[in-house]
């Protein structure tokens, strides 16, 4: 049962990550960022609203992984509008990519 609710959790991650970047058809295409996970370790649970009942109860669990990858940064083309739509080009020099890591709960 944990390995079927790993890789169902693995996929869902995967096709979270794959649908948001294919949200836009202007959208610059970014490489996938590394899962890892489950976390273990730490101080317990995460402390979020997910239910109002313990999902053990009916055979589900919550559990935590890590999003770690490069983001590109973008600068405006031309001045910025307060109608929210701007024009971007990729950044360039020493600011043009970033690392990150964020966690989500599933």
């Amino acid at each position: 049962m944990k390995k079927c609710w790993l890789r169902t959790a693995s996929a869902l991650i995967v096709g979270i990550v794959v649908l948001a970047g294919a949200s836009s058809a202007s959208a610059a295409k970014a490489p996938s960022p590394t899962i890892t996970g489950p976390v273990t370790g730490g101080a317990g649970m995460p402390r979020i609203l997910s239910s109002s009942f313990d999902l053990a109860d009916v055979g589900y669990e919550g559990n935590e992984y890590f999003l770690a990858g490069t983001a590109k940064a973008y600068t405006s083309a031309t001045p910025l509008a307060s109608n929210g739509k701007w024009k971007v080009t990729p950044a360039t020099g020493t600011n043009a990519t970033a690392d990150y890591k964020t966690r989500v709960v599933v």
